[in-house]
């Protein structure tokens, strides 16, 4: 059994820790820490079940922009005097 996504806006990627899984006796299957990078808009993910030919489609997923997380500062910030102090502008 596997997870792919079906439909996309653009380019995204899916990753799991597990994304490869043998169905259990009553039909079940976990994937663990799922993500998606990619475009932002309306995903839906896929699972497959090759041995059966089955497969079933997910409603759909919102990729959004989510919150800065870190700032990376490229290149050495100006000297500051302390006779005029100031603020680093971007």
């Amino acid at each position: 059994m596997t997870l792919a996504i079906d439909t996309q806006p653009g380019t995204g990627t899916l990753t799991c820790d597990n994304n490869t899984l043998t169905r259990s006796p009553r039909g079940e299957a976990d994937f663990t820490n799922c993500q998606i990078t990619g475009t932002v808009g309306a995903y839906t993910i896929v699972a497959n079940d090759a041995g059966d030919s089955l497969s079933a489609t997910s409603a759909p997923i919102t990729l959004t922009i989510g919150a800065a997380s870190q700032l990376v500062l490229l290149g050495q910030p100006p000297a500051l005097s302390t006779e005029s102090p100031s603020a680093l502008t971007p």
